[in-house]
């Protein structure tokens, strides 16, 4: 079986596109199956100059049709897309029998899109009529538990490779005093992207005055459990191999930066689809996610270099920040065009490493770096239409309601609160 995905533009990398097929056909079942990614694959990758991702839908549907010329009647695909986008593509095309998706991790029972880390396995049989439609199908997840026996030969290569890994992975660093937490990183500020952005800014000032750090919330892909913390865990957290750069950026680059992120839309000037949150160190602001994009951010102050003092932005003034070289080539959309030239200097990991090994035990917390300080709406059941709004602070654990109106004690009332 090759390589399927037919929204991907390989003319400038033609032995990568050697590899790559729009769709392939198993005649013997009359069944053509495509492949499709998702297009912000440029963005949250590094796939370089030389490859060009394209929206799937009218690309699957081309292919679909073509097919179909070819008397090809079972058709199915095979995404890395997500589920939401998966759905609105088998909305938005015809001719396809059979959407096989991933990429969000989504566990559906009855749907072949499985759990992350290989914990499902998709299971799905389908019944084609002679013209091609679905007259039937069944299945379910299975998951993948000790009940699976191992394949024999397999589990003694795995054994061998495993054996070094294991003496280094398994070198104990340091111990987290407490739980930190990676899920909340793409909406808010996190107790994890905290202490890797402290751990960046704190590698580089050792040699450099630096004013402050970012990276993208997608770059980090684990928190800590309480204890020892491995290099396991490390490599789990920071598992791509990325180098620290220092940019120079005016307090506006800044700020249209965080106009981005918060915006989660497209870039406030290139116009490119902005695709992560982020995290930060050495930066303090707030925001009010109610108000229209590009105009949310309503407060920054910045470390001075010197003092670590925190200062208002200067709008004019250039500061030293350290990122990735994954941002710096524009990744995610957080900064608008890519930046040359820049000279690497340790792998995340690395700078993460050696904070952990350096401080002994870390602990998690909030310092309220990042503020969303809009106002939440309350809906009452017997009034959906009626709004009563209250004010709140992100970074307590428990939520103060403050009312605007009144509210009787035999009036049922529901709160969804959102970050």
């Amino acid at each position: 079986m090759p390589i399927v995905c037919a929204n991907i533009n390989t003319t400038l990398n033609p032995l990568l596109g050697a590899n790559i097929k729009p769709y392939h056909i198993f005649k013997e079942y009359n069944l053509g199956v495509i492949g499709y990614i998702t297009e912000t694959t440029g963005g949250i990758s590094n796939a370089g100059p030389t490859v060009e991702f394209y929206d799937p839908i009218p690309i699957v549907q081309q292919y679909v049709n073509e097919l179909r010329t070819m008397g090809i009647k079972r058709i199915l695909t095979v995404s890395h897309n997500g589920y939401g986008p998966d759905k609105e593509l088998a909305a938005r095309t015809y001719g396809v029998a059979v959407h096989i998706g991933g990429h969000s991790h989504t566990l559906l029972s009855n749907d072949t899109i499985s759990e992350d880390y290989h914990l499902a396995a998709g299971h799905l049989d389908v019944s084609f009529d002679k013209d091609g439609k679905v007259v039937n199908y069944s299945g379910a997840p299975i998951l993948v538990d000790q009940s699976i026996p191992q394949d024999p030969k397999i589990a003694d290569l795995v054994k061998q490779w495993r054996e070094p890994f294991d003496q280094y992975t398994k070198t104990v660093i340091g111990k987290a005093s407490a739980p930190f937490d990676q899920l909340s990183c793409q909406r808010s500020e996190c107790t994890m992207g905290s202490l890797v952005l402290d751990s960046f800014l704190w590698s580089q000032r050792k040699t450099s005055k630096v004013n402050a750090a970012f990276l993208n919330s997608g770059g980090i892909r684990a928190g800590l459990m309480e204890g020892n913390i491995t290099r396991e865990n490390i490599i789990t957290i920071l598992p791509f191999s990325n180098a620290m750069v220092i940019l120079d950026m005016s307090g506006q680059n800044i700020t249209d930066m965080l106009e981005s992120a918060t915006g989660r839309w497209k870039n406030i000037i290139s116009g490119k689809r902005v695709t992560s949150f982020i995290q930060l160190s050495g930066i303090r602001f707030k925001y009010d996610s109610s108000k229209p994009v590009f105009n949310r951010v309503l407060e920054v102050n910045i470390q001075n270099s010197d003092t670590e003092i925190f200062e208002p932005l200067d709008l004019k003034k250039i500061y030293k920040i350290v990122t990735v070289d994954f941002i710096a080539n524009t990744g995610d959309g957080l900064i608008p065009y890519p930046i040359q030239d820049l000279v690497p200097f340790d792998n995340l990991d690395v700078a993460l490493t050696n904070y952990i090994q350096d401080q002994k035990v870390v602990s998690p917390y909030l310092d309220g770096r990042i503020q969303d300080i809009s106002p939440i709406t309350v809906y009452s059941t017997l009034s959906p239409h009626e709004p009563i709004h209250f004010g709140y602070d992100k970074l307590s654990d428990s939520v103060e309601i403050k009312v605007k109106g009144n509210i009787k004690s035999d009036k049922q009332i529901i709160i969804k609160i959102d970050g």
